[in-house]
């Protein structure tokens, strides 16, 4: 019995790292709520390279959304998430990439970059081909620093 088939894949929520930069309370990265990571999570991430490979064009132009959010760690931190981005843009003007980040992992300029590269997908009525960056701040004024 198969379960999915590339062929009608439509949807892809695609973890490019476990690394992070935050230390959330109860995140299951850390070992029994400790600010340790857990030994058995070796961290790594989906490159430019490997990205490629395990999503060709043709995957890319069937698929009407991916998102980069992380159980484990945050699409921000990973080093070639901006040439992913680019590179799904080079391959379909279909595809729509939503995003869920802390955004406490690079520097102003870098996001002004990104951000250029996400305009040019802006929301129109009645399109679901947007781009969009959700910022999720974690705590509050008081409490920020600590995550």
């Amino acid at each position: 019995m198969n379960f999915w088939n590339k062929q009608e894949l439509s949807q892809m929520h695609i973890e490019l790292t476990n690394a992070c930069n935050a230390a959330c309370p109860m995140c299951v990265r850390f070992f029994r709520n400790s600010p340790n990571v857990r030994p058995d999570l070796e961290i790594g991430q989906i490159t430019i390279d490997k990205f490629k490979q395990y999503f060709p064009p043709h995957i890319i132009k069937q698929t009407a959304l991916i998102l980069f959010c992380g159980v484990h760690g945050d699409p921000g931190t990973a080093r070639d998430l901006y040439e992913i981005c680019e590179y799904i843009e080079q391959c379909s003007d279909t595809t729509a990439i939503r995003m869920n980040t802390n955004g406490g992992m690079r520097r102003a300029a870098w996001w002004s970059k990104l951000g250029k590269l996400f305009s040019g997908h802006i929301r129109s009525q009645g399109s679901d081909t947007y781009w969009e960056i959700i910022f999720s701040i974690d705590g509050l004024e008081d409490t920020n620093h600590l995550y």
